[in-house]
């Protein structure tokens, strides 16, 4: 393909390039970004919240975050043929140590 993804480290802080373009920072860990079959969306897991005592991470998805969680499972991701990316997450209130565990699919728009 035509297009590179990358994770970035400055200081303390991650952030993800796409075809040159810086994305927001985030915080300590940025998996692998990755892309769609056909290239035309890139996804990658980003830390994007928590107060010290918890971490939040939220899916991104053509730069946009969506909903966060407490945990996704996994630390390899890849969109379907189809072009959906799915994957398991758990949701938790604020101290708590147990939560619901969700089966996400997203769709990202054409």
């Amino acid at each position: 393909g035509k297009r590179v993804a990358y994770a970035a480290m400055d200081g303390k802080r991650w952030s993800v390039v796409v075809d040159g373009q810086q994305s927001a920072d985030y915080g300590e860990y940025i998996p692998t970004p990755f892309f769609s079959p056909d290239s035309k969306h890139v996804g990658y897991l980003a830390q994007t919240g928590g107060d010290g005592k918890t971490t939040q991470l939220s899916m991104v998805v053509d730069g946009q975050q969506v909903a966060e969680y407490s945990l996704v499972l996994g630390n390899h991701f890849v969109f379907s043929s189809d072009g959906a990316l799915e994957f398991l997450a758990v949701k938790r209130p604020d101290d708590a140590k147990e939560g619901s565990l969700y089966r996400v699919k997203l769709v990202p728009a054409p």
